[in-house]
């Protein structure tokens, strides 16, 4: 019980220590300018506090901190300093470490991006939904930005879909709703997910008489969706190693959107005008940026330094 009260005294320090930032001199001056859309620079932010500077930046800002890593193997790092000074979960939009059209469904990469981007679109609301397309992303629960999002500047170099296009490779399915079963299962396959026996990794799916097991490559664990005919009758989701049902849903949605030498989209394109980015040692991040691109069979698929900055 007393290193319980030890460790919690603890962190509510360091949490202290984020909001006397207000305090140090500069500071106050940053936070004004970028409440009126300004640009600003912090000297001296070196190591772990990146992350103390993002606490409370992450505490004030109307709309999601974007924090963005000169290199991708930094950001595991800034979330794990970023949780001492912060309650604030961070999400993270990693980068892809294969060149568009390399990947596979079942790629954690891809399933993160991909969570990312979908809470994002939720949050903005159905009034971004691209006129014409069905409303995908339909929250059974309000969905809220995220206060904080680790990224590299490697992954805003790498395109991303379009919103019409995460629109048009998503497909959802409803208690009651009536579905052409067999147009359903041949459109899994033309995604590229594996037909098994029974599934286990994300991108599989098992189909026998009225029931098909489905694991999304977004997903935690698989769904059990039994039909009555043509129609819903439940959905489920289910536990891979133990086959025991772990929650029954009213709805799923399934998303297959893997990069494409045809996306020209950008990350930025899913954020709200309040945004706020924090480059991390800008100069670096530059220097990276160009070491990257040198390294690609392909760069002009990618966006380059210039151009994720303007976005």
């Amino acid at each position: 019980m007393a290193g319980t009260s030890l460790a919690t005294a603890a962190s509510e320090r360091l949490r202290e220590l984020a909001r006397r930032l207000n305090e140090h001199e500069g500071f106050a001056d940053v936070v004004s300018a970028l409440s009126r859309g300004q640009p600003a620079t912090l000297d001296g932010v070196w190591g772990s506090s990146c992350a103390l500077v993002a606490a409370e930046l992450a505490r004030m800002a109307a709309g999601p901190l974007v924090v963005v890593c000169p290199h991708q193997d930094e950001i595991d790092t800034f979330c794990d300093d970023f949780a001492l000074f912060s309650s604030v979960v961070a999400k993270r939009f990693p980068a892809w470490e294969s060149e568009p059209g390399e990947t596979i469904l079942h790629d954690e990469i891809h399933a993160e991006r991909l969570r990312t981007l979908k809470q994002l679109i939720r949050a903005a609301g159905p009034e971004t939904t691209p006129q014409g397309a069905a409303p995908p992303f339909a929250p059974s629960e309000p969905a809220e930005f995220p206060r904080l999002i680790a990224t590299s500047i490697h992954s805003l170099m790498q395109p991303a879909p379009s919103r019409e296009r995460l629109a048009a490779s998503s497909r959802q399915l409803r208690i009651g709703q009536r579905v052409d079963v067999g147009a359903w299962l041949a459109w899994l396959v033309q995604c590229g997910f594996h037909h098994t026996s029974a599934v286990e990794l994300p991108g599989e799916f098992s189909s026998r008489g009225g029931i098909v097991d489905v694991f999304a490559p977004d997903w935690y664990q698989p769904v059990r969706i039994e039909f009555f005919d043509d129609e819903v009758e439940s959905l489920r989701r289910f536990d891979v190693q133990t086959q025991r049902s772990l929650e029954t849903l009213d709805q799923v949605e399934i998303t297959v959107a893997e990069p494409s030498a045809a996306d020209r989209g950008h990350f930025s394109d899913y954020l709200p005008q309040r945004s706020v980015f924090l480059f991390h040692e800008l100069e670096r991040a530059e220097e990276e940026a160009k070491a990257y691109l040198t390294r690609l069979e392909r760069p002009q698929e990618l966006h380059n330094f210039a151009e994720v900055l303007q976005r």
